[in-house]
């Protein structure tokens, strides 16, 4: 009786963590080789762990927590925690910036290849994302 109650305890526990969907996905796909993690309350942009040299750096590619991001399919826009914005362009695997949140504004409005990037609170984005893809 007691091994089935602990049993179906575990199940229940097992369950709820998989609804949550967070519990053993850490990662999920911006686009290109970047993705956002999660890590202790706090969002990264990360490079795939084929390129050790730049997926172990603290705080990801940008190093800091993410307050805000956009993206398409060519470019990552964030704002990163007391590290201003940045602007990563994923074919060319460069990183822009530091710049201003007016400097930032100003690109999104005026650069043909940033226009259509919408901004978003890095908690909204990590729900935008799939969780497999």
């Amino acid at each position: 009786m007691c091994t089935a109650v602990a049993v179906g305890a575990l199940l229940t526990a097992h369950f709820a963590c998989i609804g949550a969907g967070d519990s053993f996905f850490t990662t999920r796909r911006l686009v290109g080789k970047y993705s956002l993690e999660r890590a202790d309350g706090a969002y990264y942009i990360t490079v795939d762990a084929q390129e050790p040299s730049r997926s172990m750096e603290p705080g990801g590619v940008l190093h800091g927590a993410i307050e805000q991001l956009g993206w398409n399919q060519t470019h990552i826009v964030a704002a990163v925690t007391r590290g201003g914005w940045r602007i990563i362009d994923v074919p060319e695997q460069t990183i822009s910036g530091v710049l201003s949140e007016e400097e930032t504004l100003q690109q999104l409005k005026t650069k043909p290849e940033l226009k259509a990037i919408r901004m978003h609170r890095a908690e909204d984005a990590w729900k935008m994302l799939r969780m497999f893809q």
